[in-house]
């Protein structure tokens, strides 16, 4: 199960005080072909700027507990399966959410509105 669907991973960016995304050497969700292997999270061809904002990304996320899936820069994770798995954890915290808990947390947020 992808961490996603659990709650488990996040994908993000940096941006800057005016709301504008930070170059991180390739644009997020862009594969290995149209990156050229930027997306990679240790590619080695960044700019001085990229690399920078990209070791920012890396020691903040690090320094909450997440981890980074290395075929994504932009992908961090924390609770799910691949979580547990790197850090040797015995067990995710997070399992997939099934359509109709997501349909009762919907009906339950346009109770309390």
């Amino acid at each position: 199960m992808a961490g996603h669907p659990s709650g488990g991973a996040v994908d993000l960016t940096l941006i800057d005080a005016a709301d504008r995304e930070l170059p991180m050497g390739c644009n997020y969700d862009e594969d290995e072909e149209a990156s050229d292997g930027a997306c990679y999270s240790a590619y080695a061809g960044l700019l001085p700027t990229h690399a920078e904002n990209r070791r920012l990304l890396f020691a903040v996320m690090a320094s909450a507990g997440f981890i980074n899936y290395p075929f994504e820069w932009w992908h961090w994770s924390y609770g799910d399966r691949y979580w547990a798995f790197i850090t040797g954890q015995p067990a995710a915290i997070y399992a997939a959410v099934e359509d109709a808990e997501l349909k009762a947390c919907a009906h339950m947020s346009n109770f309390l509105a």
